[in-house]
């Protein structure tokens, strides 16, 4: 069974910095990234349509600021991105954005060149199944509730980008179960509000996502970038134009890296096909379902739909319809870092994973590589579970380990593992016995003995017996009582043995602690260029 590579990396293990430099840890390397994106400045055009995005989104002096430091004079950017999910999706999106606009503040500090947060909305993706749902521990019992959007998919079909998806009537159902569950809590009117004022059915998923993220950073100056957007889309045309026209190239190259990480023992985050672009083509027009292209005896396949593309009509629609083009998870990194003078690229274990395919990539197109740095992870740590943590003796980050496991230590070092009250009853049983045998001996003459006999040992066995029951009650409500704790516990930290940033979403923690707070909290949390899971207490 191959390894992951990102934990392998992270661990400095030479098999996998020999794929990927663990440059992101050194001072002199990170200053080396820095001034070679401050070699290439934002072209013009990018940055004036990412101004023109940021226009339509709530105003906030603090991002017009960035807008004009990323066009001075060697600035650079410290990207981040994700899928535009419902209500944000899991924890890790506001991770992600405060880990960027934390390590952008140290960057700058560390090289004096003006560094600026960018969140990448990764709108061209289409998989409407993983942005769906919304999930939030359950007030009472902390386990897992989840609220998803209904939608059969419609007339938009399964394969359209989520820059084209609109919310839908089903997000009213969505908004007044989120009000059901959140009631009661002190920021629970603040948090519906802002979300009712993004998360309409009228909006796309990516709008919503867009101005709920505006709202929250505001102060920030976090960036946020929309590539569908028609001004960008425009600007993409030769970078997917090259991606076609050396796929067969490309996916050979990819090809050999894939081959060298299961050389070296490592999964490969992102199958490669023979000869396919790491474009997709949308036949149907921007908002129509899109394809990989798959190479066919000169002409271009759709994988997942019948017919054919000819190259000539491919480069057609490119001059003609460029958001008729949308890129796949490998080519997206490339066009980022095009458009932008990106010094660092902050991702979770499974980009980090795909990072160590690129370099061939890069290669082609003539760009350097921005540093790959892990996201912030982070383990929020509310009073209830911090209090069934001191309850328990279970710190927070142990609680991750399995249940059984976690459940056989607390026996073990409470010194109470279970008695079986029948085990010890039995020497009793048996010495009552030898008794009543001497006795009955000592007594052969009385006629009447046997029956005194039994009636005190039958006596004694309901005392015993009553003795056993309550052991078993007191045992039983005992383990009840740590069971449901330690449930709980895991419930509300690691719900399902999966980390809580991955489960939960943003609307609970809000509704507790306030949206603005919670950020800042985050925000001040971040130890920049930390891999490893960090605990945040919210009080």
């Amino acid at each position: 069974m191959p390894d992951a590579f990102t934990p392998s990396w992270l661990r400095g293990e030479p098999r996998a910095t020999a794929l990927l430099p663990l440059a992101f840890r050194d001072p002199e390397q990170r200053r080396r990234a820095v001034e070679a994106a401050a070699l290439r400045p934002i072209d013009p055009a990018v940055h004036a349509a990412i101004v023109a995005q940021e226009a339509r989104r709530p105003q906030s002096p603090s991002r017009t600021a960035a807008l004009a430091r990323l066009a001075e004079p060697g600035a650079v950017a410290v990207v981040t991105g994700q899928q535009v999910g419902l209500c944000l999706g899991p924890l890790y999106t506001l991770h992600k954005a405060a880990a960027a606009v934390a390590t952008a503040r140290a960057l700058e500090a560390e090289t004096g060149h003006p560094a600026v947060a960018v969140f990448w909305l990764q709108t061209e993706d289409a998989d409407f199944e993983e942005v769906r749902t919304v999930a939030l521990p359950d007030p009472v019992t902390g386990a897992v509730r989840r609220i998803r959007i209904t939608d059969d998919l419609g007339s938009q079909g399964a394969r359209v980008s989520l820059s084209h998806r609109f919310l839908g009537a089903g997000m009213n159902t969505v908004l007044d179960e989120l009000a059901n569950a959140l009631g009661g809590l002190p920021h629970a009117d603040a948090t519906l509000e802002l979300l009712r004022r993004r998360y309409r059915p009228q909006a796309t998923f990516g709008d919503a996502f867009a101005g709920v993220m505006a709202e929250l950073f505001a102060d920030e100056g976090l960036l946020l970038v929309d590539p569908r957007d028609p001004a960008l889309a425009a600007l993409s045309v030769p970078i997917h134009a090259h991606a076609i026209a050396r796929a067969g190239d490309i996916a050979a190259a990819l090809a050999g890296r894939a081959a060298a990480l299961e050389a070296a023992g490592f999964k490969v985050q992102v199958p490669i096909r023979e000869g396919a672009a790491l474009s997709c083509f949308h036949p149907g027009g921007p908002d129509g379902p899109r394809y990989r292209l798959i190479p066919d005896d000169g002409h271009w396949a759709l994988a997942g739909a019948e017919g054919h593309v000819g190259a000539k009509d491919l480069q057609t629609a490119l001059q003609t319809s460029p958001r008729a083009f949308s890129t796949t998870a490998l080519l997206r990194p490339v066009l980022q870092d095009i458009w932008l003078p990106t010094a660092a690229y902050l991702g979770g274990p499974g980009e980090l994973a795909y990072f160590a395919q690129l370099p061939p990539l890069y290669e082609i197109f003539e760009r350097p590589m921005p540093l790959a740095v892990p996201r912030a992870r982070f383990l929020i740590v509310e009073p209830s579970a911090r209090r069934l943590s001191r309850q328990l003796a279970i710190a927070p980050l142990d609680a991750g380990a399995p249940r059984q496991d976690l459940l056989a230590e607390l026996v073990a070092r409470d010194g109470d593992a279970p008695v079986d009250p029948e085990a010890a009853i039995a020497p009793v049983r048996e010495a009552l016995a030898a008794t009543l045998a001497a006795l009955g001996k000592a007594a052969a003459d009385d006629p009447g003995f046997d029956r005194v006999a039994r009636k005190a040992e039958e006596a004694i066995e309901h005392q015993l017996a009553r003795l056993a029951h309550r052991v078993h009650h007191v045992a039983d409500r005992s383990d009840t009582v740590r069971v449901a704790r330690l449930d709980r516990l895991k419930n509300l930290l690691w719900p399902e043995d999966t980390p809580q940033e991955r489960v939960y979403g943003f609307p609970a923690f809000a509704a507790r602690h306030g949206p603005q707070a919670l950020v800042a909290a985050l925000i001040a949390a971040v130890i920049p260029y930390h891999s490893d899971l960090v605990e945040v207490d919210l009080p």
